[in-house]
């Protein structure tokens, strides 16, 4: 009788070895307690932590500060003034990956800069920082982090979350403490509709889970409702200088793509001037190879779907789910790009009605609840592992 798992993170295994590189071998040696893993050595587990710096008790209610001029406008919601240094980046994390509006203020609660963004660096002076909140579901959920990564389920304020990481022998992953960028849509994020309402459909995606077990740093920039021009044009563009380069990028879209009744195209559509599925998707791979010529790059298709919108079922432009994916497993053949097909090997479908139930949220056929991205991780972590 199959019984569902403790949801807690971890959800699969490490690699094979063979896959795994010994630690010290390269990229520095790995700690224990603040203390370096001697050779021969095999520790339980490994530490991390991350705090959030918002107290959503503190949340400040119908009044909130412009986030361009620092006036105090009648309207809306911020959080309480939270103290930062000068010099140091701070996430916002919401869960959507949309950006929000903040603004740096000085000792004197003088304001001195602002902007729109899901992080930002605090300026020479800064003091305070505070962070412009839509609703109370949005509090319910709001991060703020002294970091450039967060995790991806709620901390609450205070509270350090301790992620024990297992360590095999003298073994870890070739993406030990490296950074993985993840972009894509609700599948990948985990979360809900893109609107900033705190709705989510897994509490860890599978990002999350790998990040957390194999201890990479995770950056999970994918937003619900997105398709592939949604992901060039507002997440793409947007990935920091080439000096930060993440050393790991995965794309999964496509399922929008299908949704909102798009045309696939050819893949010998422009890159440069086709709204084309292919054209659009290549313009975002070149993009990135010509952006990040050293970073490892791999590509996801959609997974099988069975809602309003059927996954075996045309769109208005006359393309199914499948024909978007066979499209992504043409781009990753074209660009010589590692493609992990999870339309055919996710490990459970909406089609059969148990694992509907037991693998998507309130059995909607379309997004995979905790259980089901604990199912994913060790799919994904395979095939990273190979990029």
């Amino acid at each position: 009788m199959w019984t569902k798992p403790i949801v807690g993170g971890g959800g699969s295994s490490l690699p094979n070895e063979t896959t795994l590189l010994k630690f010290g071998e390269s990229g520095g040696q790995p700690t224990y307690n603040g203390s370096p893993i001697a050779s021969g050595s095999n520790p339980t587990a490994v530490d991390r932590t991350t705090e959030n710096l918002y107290d959503k008790t503190r949340m400040v209610v119908g009044s909130s500060h412009n986030s361009s001029t620092g006036a105090v406008q009648a309207s809306g919601n911020e959080t309480h003034p939270i103290p930062c240094k000068p010099g140091y980046n701070y996430t916002f994390a919401k869960g959507d990956g949309i950006a929000t509006q903040y603004s740096f203020y000085d000792a004197s609660d003088v304001f001195i800069s602002g902007g729109s963004n899901t992080k930002a660096k605090a300026p020479a002076n800064a003091a305070f920082l505070r962070v412009y909140i839509a609703s109370t579901a949005v509090s319910n959920v709001l991060m703020v982090m002294e970091s450039l990564f967060f995790y991806a389920d709620y901390v609450p304020y205070t509270q350090k979350e301790i992620a024990l990481q297992p360590v095999q022998g003298l073994y870890r992953s070739k993406w030990y403490e490296k950074t993985w960028w993840v972009l894509g849509d609700s599948i990948s994020t985990g979360w809900g509709d893109g609107l900033g309402t705190g709705n989510f459909y897994a509490n860890k995606s599978y990002s999350y889970l790998l990040g957390r077990e194999r201890r990479i740093n995770v950056q999970n920039e994918s937003v619900g409702g997105y398709t592939i021009g949604n992901v060039y044009d507002n997440k793409v563009v947007n990935m920091p200088p080439t000096a930060n380069a993440p050393d790991l990028i995965t794309i999964m879209a496509g399922t929008n793509d299908h949704g909102f009744n798009l045309a696939i195209g050819a893949i010998t559509d422009d890159p440069a001037s086709g709204t084309s599925f292919y054209a659009r998707y290549r313009k975002t791979i070149e993009y990135l190879q010509a952006r990040f010529p050293y970073t490892s790059i791999g590509l996801i298709t959609p997974i099988q779907r069975n809602d309003t919108v059927n996954g075996n079922t045309a769109n208005l432009a006359g393309f199914t789910l499948r024909q978007f994916c066979d499209a992504i497993v043409a781009l990753g053949n074209y660009y010589s790009i590692p493609v992990l097909d999870w339309y055919t090997s996710l490990g459970f479908s909406p089609y059969i009605a148990a694992q509907k139930t037991n693998f998507y949220v309130s059995a909607d056929g379309t997004h995979p609840n905790d259980y089901g991205h604990i199912k994913m991780a060790p799919k994904v972590g395979d095939f990273i592992e190979k990029l």
